[in-house]
């Protein structure tokens, strides 16, 4: 698959979200998700932190959490739990962060291999996992 398709199928991944997103009643946002514990605005914090740590990744090299901070699940709850907003907020945030990781990704050196949970990637092969 070529770099710039990769990039043209994650926008319009995150467009046919937003367009879903955007449509949610306040009472949709508060509804359990199929993530035990968490509800859909729960799910789309998760969502924009994790868009804002590929930017964070690519600018920055030093590992933002390491196994010393526990498992990956807890940070990841922790985070969730710490930056629990409103529906608005936190679409707004996601609709951000998607934008900024977006362009981080294109705008990365596509050889640099980038810090990710796992292990490190590319940018485009991180952009496949969004």
């Amino acid at each position: 698959m070529e770099p710039l398709s990769i990039l043209a199928d994650l926008r319009d991944e995150y467009d046919r979200l937003d367009r879903i997103l955007d449509g949610l009643s306040e009472e949709q946002w508060h509804t359990e998700s199929g993530a035990p514990g968490w509800t859909v605005c729960d799910v789309v914090m998760h969502l924009a932190t994790s868009e804002e740590g590929v930017v964070s990744s690519i600018a920055n090299p030093e590992p933002v959490w390491t196994s010393r901070d526990g498992t990956l699940d807890d940070a990841v709850a922790q985070q969730v739990a710490r930056n629990r907003s409103s529906s608005a907020e936190t679409f707004a945030r996601w609709r951000a962060a998607a934008d900024a990781a977006l362009s981080a990704l294109a705008e990365a050196d596509p050889d640099q291999r980038v810090r990710w949970a796992a292990a490190p990637l590319r940018p485009l092969s991180l952009a496949t996992t969004r």
